[in-house]
């Protein structure tokens, strides 16, 4: 019966994205399900072979580009703009590199900073933003 319900809620979120439904709720879900290692495609060498391979995608740029888009105004949007800032990511489709918000000496402190926020905002002690 649990598994059951899992399968439909995980189709209900699914949907609220594939819709691009603003349910901050389901994209969080959404996203907290994915569980990847790695933001976009990762490139390395293969052992084997010794040729530059491209592996899967990991947390979707164009996911993570659509989450900023529906809730600018969230913690973990502002995480995310800052992180991909960072890698020189773009920030939509149009532009052809990312603006940056600060110096790369600033990001990682902007970037704890967010973090914290952002475990702050989630955890069980009831701190909201």
């Amino acid at each position: 019966m649990k598994r059951q319900l899992a399968i439909e809620v995980e189709k209900l979120i699914s949907g609220a994205v594939l819709l691009r439904v603003g349910d901050e709720l389901a994209w969080s879900a959404f996203i907290d399900g994915q569980d990847c290692e790695t933001i976009g495609t990762e490139k390395c060498f293969s052992p084997t072979s010794y040729v530059l391979i491209e592996l899967p995608e990991g947390y979707d740029y164009d996911i993570l580009r659509q989450y900023l888009k529906l809730f600018p105004d969230e913690v973990l949007s502002r995480l995310i703009q800052t992180y991909l800032a960072y890698l020189g990511v773009p920030l939509s489709d149009e532009e052809e590199t990312a603006v940056p918000s600060a110096s790369l000496d600033n990001v990682f402190g902007i970037i704890s900073v967010r973090f914290v926020l952002l475990v702050l905002a989630y955890s069980p002690l009831g701190f909201t933003k």
